[in-house]
């Protein structure tokens, strides 16, 4: 009786993978060349930032400067004779 065909051996399934894989190789490497992305918008928008002027550092925001610093300069003094008189009133009560 003659075979129809011949069954998947080892050898054939492997480099079935093998070819399975390579193809998906090629195929990631295609999908990301430069010509196939589009360009984010950070790549879009170089070309007409790059040329623009620094901020000056006298607009950085200091540190030192401020509100809260403001009150930590005047609430300071306060805190200051607050503790003192907390620390007397608890050597008194011992």
């Amino acid at each position: 009786m003659p075979v129809i065909g011949s069954p998947l051996t080892g050898a054939s399934l492997g480099g079935a993978g093998i070819g399975l894989l390579g193809g998906l190789g090629l195929a990631l490497i295609v999908a990301w060349l430069p010509v196939w992305r589009r360009p984010s918008l950070e790549d879009r928008l170089a070309p007409y930032v790059s040329d623009a002027v620094p901020r000056s550092a006298l607009l950085a925001v200091q540190p030192g400067v401020g509100r809260p610093a403001l009150l930590e300069r005047f609430l300071a003094p306060v805190m200051a004779d607050a503790t003192g008189w907390l620390e007397r009133a608890s050597a008194v009560c011992n």
